[in-house]
């Protein structure tokens, strides 16, 4: 008797199992109102008893085999037009494999599609290397997967056939071949939103499954090749090495860090040359299951695509330094040195880069002309500073959450990932406005209505994330790298705390130094507001040289932009004072009741 892995609602609660032949019963108990899911691969009887009583699915090894094999067609950021022409690109692909109709079956997932394709069609006994070979195998077929094919992980898991996807309120549902490719994806939606229209579907499915067997077809292109990974005897530390790594692979992570070490070491094997593959491969070896693969491969994914870097001063490897270290001494580890043909090579990448979905756009946002070059883009300092009580957080907010200034609407494809450092704002009042700019409501109407207008604008606001705390430099990169947020707000400059002994002037200079570095490094976008001098503050007037410690900033940022305007008035006077390799400008902004800023001039 084989056994599925069955989780309700949450994916992290893991190890339940029920035999094969109980599945059905459990999708019709729970799938109305739950989101459902099984594990792709079945356990023999013995092990899910095992797994059961330990409550993990973790560092265990064991047989297993899969009566079908799905290939996921993950929505993502594509339109829902785009991932049903997709899902049928990959059924031709398939067929062109030499599979048939009959042993397919496709299924709406409630957002994407699902192809599963029967077990037989490989010819492929039970084994402990199953979940590789079948990884491998479907990555011949779909090269592509090479990117993402953490479905095939051993613990790997899949939305259940009839259960809520609670995301879109649409449930996964069997779909004929002419379905695919003749409904539109508005049908197909239509047909999976009401549950008993969806029940009809059950026995049609149950008829169209006794139809299914399998023939060995995609026998041919089955590796059954699995490299052996043999664990090193343990050596002593070696010389002339980065310590701070070494430790952290042979001592294991500090408790609660596993993540963050995860990247670091994702990161010592991209800068040392391997192949994303290889750090796979070895840093799930480390990991031995205490963190699920897919967020292993994810963080590694992550980590090389970005191209992050890790110097001596990280939080993190500050922990484990060694006067082993071969930058021991000059704590320099994050430094390299670049030839012509390294520096032409990323003159070009940059050129080459899309970054459409990635910049700021200042120039179209505030009705610039065509030709104006005020966007902001990854690995850029923006500081916006201003006198109290002119709406500097204001428009930042307005900013994240894709204002449009002249037309006052709001464009989710203006929107990016966002981390969003408020210490003096209150949560609920940051939270208020964001539903008044969201909504474009007053605060008395959110206020009486609250629930509903969250539920109207979450969508619209759910890719801001708020921290209440004064950080510290290590805070801020920290929540960086475990938000994957492309821009970081830092509300304001002056309440970071403070590092040694420095006096005013001289740390802000080193914050903004460091702000700048991380923008770089990390290819981020990072935004510092700043208050105005005291001098400044009494004239009433604003230039580049206004904020506190003007050098560090004017040194530091990339683009300086001041707010200006009379307490208790709702002019304000947005003005870009610097803007390396760009264009300046000047609008007037006026603010609404919802706190909606709207190009006036």
């Amino acid at each position: 008797m084989w056994y599925y892995e069955v989780l309700k609602d949450s994916l992290r609660k893991r190890a339940t199992f029920i035999p094969e032949d109980e599945l059905f019963d459990f999708i019709l108990t729970y799938g109305k109102t739950n989101a459902l899911y099984k594990s792709v691969f079945m356990y023999p009887e013995k092990d899910a008893e095992i797994l059961a009583s330990k409550k993990t699915v973790a560092d265990h090894f064991c047989e297993r085999t899969a009566y079908w094999i799905p290939v996921d067609i993950d929505k993502g950021d594509s339109s829902n037009e785009h991932v049903l022409n997709k899902v049928r690109a990959s059924l031709l692909t398939l067929f062109d494999a030499g599979l048939t109709e009959d042993n397919i079956v496709i299924w709406f997932s409630g957002t994407g599609y699902h192809i599963d394709i029967h077990g037989g069609s490989f010819k492929l006994p039970p084994s402990i290397d199953y979940p590789f070979i079948i990884k491998q195998t479907m990555i011949k077929i779909f090269p592509e997967l090479s990117n993402d094919n953490s479905i095939y992980t051993r613990t790997g898991v899949i939305r259940l056939p009839f259960s809520l996807n609670q995301k879109s309120g649409l449930y996964k549902i069997p779909l004929s071949l002419t379905e695919v490719n003749t409904l539109t994806w508005e049908e197909i939606h239509s047909r999976a939103r009401d549950y008993e229209a969806v029940k009809e579907r059950i026995q049609w499915f149950v008829d169209e499954l006794s139809n299914k067997y399998g023939e060995e077809e995609l026998s041919y292109l089955v590796s059954e090749q699995v490299p052996q990974v043999r664990e090193l005897t343990k050596t002593s530390e070696p010389c002339n090495i980065v310590s701070c790594i070494y430790k952290i692979w042979t001592e294991g992570a500090i408790e609660g860090s596993r993540n963050n070490a995860v990247m670091r070491l994702a990161s010592h094997f991209r800068r040392s040359g391997f192949p994303s593959e290889a750090a796979k491969a070895a840093i799930l070896q480390w990991n031995n299951n205490s963190l699920d693969e897919n967020i292993v491969l994810a963080k590694i994914e992550y980590t090389y695509n970005k191209g992050y870097k890790f110097g001596c001063n990280d939080f993190l490897l500050k922990q484990y330094c060694s006067t082993h270290c071969q930058h021991y001494k000059h704590k320099n580890m994050s430094l390299e040195i670049y030839t012509a043909d390294d520096m032409q090579k990323a003159l070009e990448e940059r050129l080459t880069t899309d970054f459409s979905n990635r910049v700021l756009h200042l120039d179209r946002r505030l009705g610039l002309p065509e030709n104006a070059d005020c966007k902001i883009y990854p690995g850029e300092l923006v500081t916006i500073f201003g006198p109290t009580g002119c709406n500097k957080s204001t428009f930042v907010q307005n900013l994240l959450l894709g204002m449009n200034f002249v037309n006052n609407s709001i464009d989710k494809t203006n929107q990016l990932p966002a981390v969003y450092f408020a210490p003096e704002l209150a949560v609920w009042l940051t939270h208020r406005r964001s539903l008044q700019i969201a909504t474009d409501l007053d605060k008395n109407t959110i206020s009486v209505n609250a629930k509903s207008a969250y539920r109207t604008a979450k969508s619209l606001i759910d890719h801001m994330k708020v921290v209440q705390i004064a950080p510290t430099l290590a805070q801020i990169e920290q929540a960086v790298l475990e938000q994957n947020c492309e821009v970081v707000v830092i509300d304001y400059i002056e309440l970071i705390e403070r590092e040694g002994s420095l006096n005013e002037e001289q740390f802000i200079k080193h914050i903004m130094k460091r702000l700048s570095e991380l923008a770089v490094q990390k290819d981020i976008i990072v935004i510092a507001m700043s208050q105005i001098s005291r001098n400044y503050s009494r004239a009433g007037v604003l230039d580049l040289y206004a904020g506190h410690g003007s050098g560090g900033i004017e040194k530091s940022s990339r683009k300086v932009i001041g707010i200006n305007g009379k307490q208790g008035e709702r002019v304000r006077t947005l003005e870009m004072y610097k803007n390396q390799d760009g264009d300046l400008f000047n609008v007037t902004l006026e603010v609404q009741p919802s706190y909606r800023l709207k190009r006036i001039d």
